[in-house]
């Protein structure tokens, strides 16, 4: 968190899976500085769905190995601490340096097929040595075991006969 930061507003909301959200954001403006942080939860449990904060990343650096390595741990376990549960079942996807600033994608993983669209973004400020950036996104639901699964060719087929293939004719400069 920013040093001096002060609630400014907050809201509670419904999202479109039927949970109350609290949304809070912490701003300061002394000394011509200004510092913010926004963060939602859970309102049912109080668990960190996103966090943002001001920073000022060093574009014009390079990281060192351990400079690498201390933010790789700084940044697990900030996950373990908000996000324990979840952190079970995650994997690096993505990873990006950009001077500072070391951003990640972590997968989520279930019976060990990656989980589109499900994971954990955090960005690192390796200069600052603090996560500026986090966003949690898990969906409810039962997974099935892959043994469970239909095999590809029947999903095509499947795909088929909802939506065939049909040959089309497009008139383009006079033909077709």
């Amino acid at each position: 968190f920013p040093a001096n930061v002060a609630l400014e507003n907050s809201s509670l909301y419904k999202n479109n899976r039927g949970e109350y959200v609290y949304n809070l954001f912490y701003s300061n403006n002394e000394k011509g500085q200004y510092n913010y942080v926004s963060l939602s939860a859970n309102a049912k449990d109080g668990k960190l769905l996103n966090y943002n904060c001001t920073n000022s990343p060093d574009n014009n650096i390079t990281l060192s190995e351990s400079q690498k390595q201390s933010a790789k741990e700084k940044t697990e376990k900030f996950l373990l601490y908000v996000a324990e549960e979840e952190f079970k079942s995650i994997q690096l996807g993505t990873e990006r340096e950009n001077g500072s600033l070391l951003n990640k994608y972590y997968q989520r993983m279930v019976n060990g097929i990656k989980h589109l669209n499900n994971g954990i973004s955090v960005t690192f400020d390796a200069k600052a040595s603090v996560v500026t950036y986090f966003s949690l996104t898990f969906t409810d639901g039962v997974f099935e075991t892959p043994e469970k699964a239909i095999d590809k060719d029947t999903a095509y087929n499947n795909l088929l006969s909802y939506s065939p293939v049909a040959k089309m004719y497009v008139r383009v400069g006079g033909t077709y």
